[in-house]
């Protein structure tokens, strides 16, 4: 497939708007431009160039009823006088479309760009502009600002329009009563926080049952399950309910190019809803979303992938709240760690004699303090190795292993520390 793709050549696999099927057979795989589909391409691409912004190149495509639809895919769903029923752009579609380089005459293998050999679509300007457009829209600070579009028959309107949402999880996050979490916010030194809470916390106070959960970590985590998620489906084939041996390799390819994709704006419309408990995120994924992006019927997606589990933790560390994936590197504690070294180098110094009094003023500190910090070299060697490894629990700090009083026996220890 790749040495195909080198050469320009089409390898099957879903038709991108504006393109028929190989028809000369000589020629077995060459797209074949569909001129009235292709009409559709180069206005949605204009409509971009215009505009500027994927929310107001949607809400123009949708009043000038152009559709992503292809008639030869949804056979079953024309109407009763023949036509088939618009079915507007999706963001994530959208996003996907405008950045197809297939539409300039090249082909995409596993992000590399190869010259095709069939016929493009638009024009290399017109391809550059967009591309240019879609990279500083990305690049630029999200705010909100205003679009105007301008219709048919001299009629224009304004919207308001932000690019990505500010919280991608409103109206998606759910705890485990089943009532939604609010994005809310707080500003200190002049630096804004974002959150999501519990209704609860909203409408009653302090609740110690409630989730105040930071956004950005809570969205990384989300988008990085998300990813891990899409690229195990596209090793192991099982996105479709019926494996099409013929497709297979072709639809691979895409869902590792949504994995691997750097904006986020085309991934945060597959997720649907997110149930959050303690120990484990329940992602359920936009199943018409899912399959508008890469042009399948919804029914042809296999139900037991819609819908994931991942482990996560939230856990607090003084005033620090950390949201921990069941993924998450180990993360070491060189404060804890360097504690625990020491802690060895002043046994040892006592097994050969020297007493407590002269260690501790060598070192510079209290009896007290070298005592207490003493008895990290007799823990669990399984909490030690964790401590080195950096696998230990975050909220396990120096000054809380030794206020803890653990158990002299390593069982318990080990056991209450949940190693």
């Amino acid at each position: 497939i790749a040495a195909s793709k080198r050469k320009g050549l089409w390898m099957g696999g879903a038709l991108p708007l504006g393109y028929d099927p190989p028809g000369d057979p000589l020629k077995a795989r060459v797209l074949q431009v569909n001129p009235v589909e292709a009409d559709t391409v180069r206005r949605m691409f204009e409509l971009y160039a215009r505009l500027g912004t994927l929310a107001a190149t949607r809400l123009a495509a949708a009043v000038q009823d152009l559709s992503p639809r292809k008639a030869d895919h949804h056979p079953d769903k024309k109407d009763c006088d023949g036509n088939i029923p618009i079915a507007p752009f999706s963001n994530g579609q959208l996003q996907y479309f405008l950045t197809n380089p297939i539409y300039c005459g090249q082909i995409r293998h596993k992000g590399l760009i190869h010259p095709g050999q069939h016929e493009a679509i638009i024009s290399e300007k017109l391809w550059n502009e967009v591309q240019d457009k879609l990279q500083s829209t990305a690049a630029r600070k999200r705010g909100s600002g205003k679009a105007i579009i301008n219709l048919q028959h001299n009629q224009s309107f304004t919207f308001e329009t932000s690019g990505e949402p500010a919280s991608p999880l409103t109206g998606k996050l759910f705890d485990e009563t089943g009532d939604r979490l609010t994005p809310s916010h707080t500003n200190r030194h002049s630096r804004r926080f974002r959150y999501y809470i519990s209704r609860q916390l909203i409408t009653q106070g302090t609740d110690p049952t409630g989730w105040r959960l930071p956004a950005p970590q809570l969205e990384a985590l989300v988008l990085n399950a998300l990813r891990e998620h899409i690229r195990q489906r596209a090793e192991r084939h099982d996105l479709l309910a019926v494996p099409d041996a013929k497709d297979a390799a072709s639809l691979s390819n895409e869902l590792t190019f949504f994995a691997e994709a750097k904006s986020d704006i085309t991934l945060w419309p597959l997720i649907e809803r997110i149930h959050l408990t303690q120990g484990f995120l329940l992602i359920t994924l936009a199943t018409g979303e899912l399959a508008r992006l890469m042009s399948i019927l919804p029914e042809a997606l296999c139900p037991a992938s819609m819908t994931f589990e991942h482990a996560f933790q939230h856990r607090r560390r003084g005033v620090e709240t950390r949201l921990v994936s069941g993924t998450a590197e180990p993360r070491p504690d060189p404060v804890l760690q360097l504690n625990l070294a020491r802690a060895h180098q002043w046994a040892k110094a006592l097994r050969k004699g020297q007493s407590l009094t002269n260690l501790a003023k060598s070192e510079g500190c209290s009896e007290s303090s070298l005592r207490s910090r003493l008895n990290l070299a007799f823990l669990a060697p399984t909490i030690q190795h964790a401590i080195l490894d950096g696998t230990i629990a975050p909220e396990w700090t120096t000054d809380r292993l030794i206020r803890q009083n653990l158990p002299p026996d390593w069982s318990q220890q080990t056991k209450l520390i949940n190693l």
